[in-house]
């Protein structure tokens, strides 16, 4: 509201809330473009990551490095990224079920709370996974806390992949393999999106 009585020319915005009721009502008097995340039920114009191809991508991969046994942490369940990445990690799954890979998920925020929770609960147990998807970086950064603790070695116990790419994890030993969001193209197509 602070934007639209500033009179702003345009708004990109990343969505937070649970409907696109008040965006779309801003929307009516100033272009709205949507970024990151988006509303199934919307005529609002957005810019995201194929979130599901990046989820089955990131998936497959960790099955053709000949893992079987993977975990997804995942962050907030109603957020369209995480459901699209989720979507795409079960079908991968389903997918080489028959080359006896097998797929669990759990976690409920981006944070790094969230992957050092997840990853301590089941990592040093009997049907530990033999590598974890993790959802965002941050979820990553609490992964890898919960990983050294355990006193286990990245891949050698457990594989590791990120949605995100952070520079960062290229100085982790060993480098963090990830999925990146192309983050600059992102923003030009949403700048050119507003502009239009």
């Amino acid at each position: 509201n602070s934007y639209v009585s500033r009179s702003v020319d345009g708004i990109i915005a990343v969505p937070v809330s649970a409907t696109p009721d008040h965006l779309e009502e801003v929307a009516k008097g100033i272009p709205v473009v949507l970024i990151d995340r988006y509303f199934e039920d919307t005529s609002l114009p957005y810019v995201c990551t194929d979130n599901y191809a990046g989820g089955y991508m990131a998936t497959e991969y960790l099955i053709n490095k000949g893992y079987r046994k993977l975990l997804a942490v995942q962050g907030v369940e109603t957020s369209m990224p995480n459901k699209e990445r989720m979507r795409g990690f079960i079908q991968a799954i389903y997918d080489h079920s028959e080359d006896g890979v097998r797929g669990n998920i759990s976690g409920d925020a981006f944070s790094v709370e969230n992957g050092y929770r997840e990853a301590m609960n089941v990592l040093g147990r009997e049907d530990a996974p033999d590598a974890i998807f993790a959802f965002s970086t941050t979820i990553l950064l609490g992964v890898i806390k919960a990983v050294k603790e355990h006193g286990l070695r990245i891949p050698d116990d457990v594989a590791l992949i990120s949605f995100d790419n952070n520079r960062f994890l290229d100085f982790f030993d060993p480098a963090i393999t990830r999925i990146e969001q192309p983050v600059n193209t992102i923003g030009k197509l949403a700048t050119d999106s507003i502009i239009k």
